[in-house]
């Protein structure tokens, strides 16, 4: 039995960068995928637990201990990495769209052709999604700036292009910016509007951040908002 724990182990480690590659590659689709790495975590949980006992139960057989440790070990890489995750999920709430004004957020048009067919609908329900992401994320909110609306359009463009997402819409007459981000490593893709309006001495600028696929986000679209409105406060 101990000998079977070492490739299991292997296999619980390399299902996190199976599952990435068979997902970028299109080989699977995001359900498939995440499917597949939770299979892997239990995989690590079931060798993690075994390999303990084992190692307790086998001590005086020097070879299996060893191999029960080690497998262990290899075990616990995956069960930590993917623990931390599940850790992070669950103390945020299932929601994938942000917005700084949740009674009016800023609306996409560009981006929407570029959604396609079951992509997360756009719609921001605010009886929903307004109290668990204040809550949750106090820091995404309007931003009050004393630079007129022009000045603030030039730098939210030039901030999206530093940023390296990819522009979808710089209307320059409605004062409203299209992004998509990609992120780097599973290439999800997140769509970004910032609106820009003026006031009596300035201009006041909003932004919702959107993913495409998955019901949580885990706190992705509210951290780029705020790092974008931090940038843009400067």
């Amino acid at each position: 039995m101990t000998k079977l724990l070492k490739p299991l182990a292997w296999l619980a480690l390399l299902g996190f960068p199976i599952a990435l590659v068979l997902y970028r590659f299109g080989l699977i689709n995001f359900a498939q995928s995440f499917k597949l790495l939770i299979a892997s975590g239990l995989t690590a949980a079931v060798v993690f637990i075994l390999s303990v006992l084992f190692s307790v139960l086998k001590r005086q057989d020097r070879v299996a201990s060893k191999a029960a440790s080690t497998a262990m070990i290899i075990a616990l890489v995956p069960l930590l990495g993917l623990g931390s995750q599940a850790f992070k999920g669950r103390s945020l709430p299932v929601i994938h769209n942000i917005s700084t004004d949740p009674i009016d957020p800023p609306m996409f048009n560009k981006v929407v052709a570029l959604r396609g067919e079951g992509t997360n609908p756009l719609e921001y329900d605010a009886q929903k999604l307004a109290t668990l992401q204040q809550q949750a994320y106090p820091n995404v909110a309007t931003l009050n700036l004393a630079a007129p609306p022009s000045q603030v359009f030039t730098k939210v463009v030039d901030l999206v292009k530093a940023s390296g997402w990819e522009m979808v819409s710089a209307d320059q007459t409605g004062l409203i910016v299209e992004a998509t981000d990609t992120t780097r490593l599973w290439q999800f893709k997140d769509d970004v509007v910032v609106r820009i309006r003026s006031r009596e001495q300035g201009s006041i600028v909003d932004m919702r951040s959107v993913s495409r696929i998955g019901q949580s986000d885990l706190g992705a679209n509210a951290k780029r908002i705020e790092a974008f409105m931090k940038r843009l406060a400067k």
